[in-house]
């Protein structure tokens, strides 16, 4: 049993550049939060062990009048030596990911923006950083690129970081052929590449097993997906299984246990997603259930133990919760849950022979700490906190609530009032989530815009509207072909609960949200006018015709169909733009130039139609903006004008 006592704090903490600043004022004296606090990206983000363990690489947030951006960084915890590797000002390139290849190389992974014969897109690439010479190149070189044929869009998607071999990853890139991804052997050493799996048209994802031997891959035509598979001798390849998407059918998978003959799946049981093992010796292909929520949807990935050699559980991609079926590694977490009550605590990283973990522990109100963890003597050092200066205690607490929909359907809300309130009379936001469907739902972890609203003296209402993911296969289909109907009257009835309950002042009410929450508050000023005071629009869809006329560039329009419908009548029935004449309140859009999920014209089309009805509209276009708002800049000029926005009309 793990000594749950010396669970603690080692006496020193790592600082790593910035500091873990001791904060000692009184919340009194920072009840208001400056917008520049909550605006912030985080201090400290992708922390990462190396695998031995003895270093800790970070992606740290700088803000300085000569620099304002990301750096990359890391720390000896035994000697706290610490470096800075790499820079990347805000701007159109922007830093995704880092992670360690092997004890000395770290991958940086970086986005930007370009444009070739057609629409603005996003690419990727991957760097290759020496952590004791800070010298970086290419992870596929020029030499590469140049004698390809076609010159890949993503050039960092990682296929196995193959542990034992500290020379050489793979990566699956189409460098012979548009959309035709294959696997290359990239020597991180000389830069050689050499073919492993011819680039194959439609495919989605390769998967090796943990002998690191290409064996799954997904390919998509259309609506309709197959899952390959192929012997240990990469011959015999088959089909396990044929599904349309967006189906009950649907089977993922997930990856391979230390067996190169089970493969984790994730599939539906009795309406909601679970994950199962598969034995692919068995010619019936039978699901063996392992885990199984009665309430949700199982998302997110598998945990893979580096010395067990073998899956020992998965981990939310809702809650960062874990679920291990490995004994040893759940008594780790509970005896971290006892150390840190009150805080969803995961496991972001193990050195490869766990004797060090890195955790990170958050709580609705507190954004959260990075901690490693001596599992020999089971103490734990706190590394960084995510934001420094948003304090737990002054932020406010949200609360799990439940309302009727008109048609007697329950729906999930989480409701955020000020701190300090007595819950009655107050002015609102009702923020509904983007996504929706495969990817949106709202959560009970941290949220910087909800906490600036409620800083500011507003309930803030987040309702899991129909088609929003986690609540099963028959709730998230209940989206299809829905956008502007039951899924805003759903959204509509929360706003009518706040008034019922005399939790809203209903003269001050405004709904804001971004991409298709953004949507939802255009459509909510249209659709339901005496239910709102503004409304605020973030990259939202406002043409629904001409959002699937330049889906078709990025993705399979027949499975945008199958979301959105495809009669041009209907789509243009359920598009803001539409309904520009009966949007009688102030209206504010803000939309990134670069933003190439939902395109800038979106909000320019919808602002000239506004202001040609001579509407009360406020149009914001952020040059060089994303989707994302990846930049402090970007962040803050957003949440300044939704502040001075909502500051207006509701106060």
């Amino acid at each position: 049993m793990v000594n749950q006592t010396r669970v603690g704090y080692f006496r020193r903490q790592w600082t790593l550049l910035l500091g873990l600043a001791a904060i000692t004022a009184s919340a009194a004296e920072l009840e208001r939060i400056p917008t520049e606090t909550f605006a912030a990206p985080p201090d400290f983000s992708d922390v990462h062990l190396s695998p031995d363990g003895s270093r800790v690489a970070a992606v740290a947030n700088v803000v300085r009048d000569d620099f304002a951006g990301k750096i990359v960084l890391w720390r000896d915890l035994e000697s706290g030596e610490q470096k800075v590797l790499a820079s990347l000002a805000d701007g159109r390139f922007k830093l995704r990911w880092i992670q360690w290849a092997n004890d000395r190389q770290l991958l940086v992974s970086f986005s930007t923006v370009e444009m070739a014969f057609g629409p603005s897109y996003t690419s990727t690439r991957l760097i290759v950083v020496d952590a004791d010479t800070g010298e970086s190149k290419s992870a596929i070189p020029a030499g590469a690129l140049r004698i390809a044929v076609w010159r890949p869009q993503f050039q960092d998607r990682i296929v196995d970081l193959l542990p034992e071999d500290e020379e050489h990853i793979l990566i699956a890139a189409d460098l012979w052929d548009h959309n035709a991804p294959g696997v290359y052997r990239v020597s991180l050493k000389s830069g050689k590449v050499r073919r492993v799996e011819r680039g194959k048209r439609g495919t989605r994802r390769w998967i090796t097993d943990r002998q690191h031997r290409v064996r799954v891959r997904v390919w998509q035509n259309r609506t309709l997906l197959r899952v390959y598979e192929q012997d240990v001798e990469g011959r015999n390849k088959r089909v396990l299984w044929e599904y349309e998407a967006l189906s009950e059918h649907e089977v993922d998978p997930m990856g391979f246990a230390a067996d190169p003959n089970v493969l984790y799946v994730r599939a539906y049981h009795e309406g909601r997603l679970a994950v199962f093992r598969v034995d692919l010796t068995d010619p019936t292909l039978e699901k063996d259930l392992v885990y199984a929520d009665e309430y949700e949807d199982v998302s997110g990935s598998l945990v893979y133990s580096p010395r067990k050699k073998d899956v020992v559980g998965i981990r939310s991609s809702g809650d960062g919760e874990y679920v291990f079926w490995s004994d040893e590694h759940d008594r780790l977490v509970r005896s971290v849950n006892a150390a840190l009550p009150e805080h969803r605590n995961g496991i972001v990283s193990f050195s490869r022979d766990e004797e060090r973990v890195i955790f990170f522990s958050e709580s609705d109100t507190d954004a959260g700490t990075y901690y490693v963890l001596d599992t020999n003597g089971m103490a734990m050092q706190p590394l960084a906190r995510r934001y420094k200066a948003l304090l737990p205690e002054l932020m406010a607490e949200p609360s799990v609530v439940e309302y009727e929909a008109r048609d007697g359907t329950p729906i999930q809300a989480f409701l955020t009032l000020p701190r300090g309130s007595d819950g009655t009379g107050l002015p609102a936001v009702v923020y509904p989530h983007g996504g929706p469907v495969t990817a949106g739902f709202e959560s009970d972890g941290f949220d910087y815009w909800t906490q600036l609203f409620a800083n500011r003296g507003y309930a803030v209402m987040q309702m899991d509207f129909r088609g929003s993911a986690g609540y099963g296969y028959d709730f998230m289909a209940a989206g299809f072909q829905n956008w502007g109907l039951q899924m805003q009257d759903d959204v509509a009835d929360a706003t009518q609960w706040l008034i019922d309950n005399r939790i809203a002042d209903p003269d001050r009410i405004c709904i804001v949200g971004g991409s298709y929450g953004g949507y939802a508050a255009l459509m909510g000023a249209a659709k339901t006018p005496d239910l709102y005071r503004c409304a605020v629009s973030f990259a939202g869809v406002t043409d629904l015709v001409g959002f699937m006329v330049a889906q078709q560039d990025f993705v399979n329009p027949e499975v945008d169909e199958v979301l959105l419908g495809s009669r041009r009548r209907d789509l243009k029935d359920r598009s803001p733009i539409s309904f520009a004449a009966d949007i009688e309140v102030p209206v504010l859009l803000i939309h990134g130039e670069h933003d190439n999920i939902v395109l800038v014209n979106q909000s320019r089309r919808m602002s000239r139609a506004l202001k040609r009805l001579d509407k009360d509209v406020t149009y914001i276009e952020q040059p060089d903006g994303d989707h994302f708002l990846s930049t402090n800049e970007q962040r803050l000029e957003a949440l300044l004008a939704i502040e001075a926005f909502l500051a207006e009309h509701l106060d």
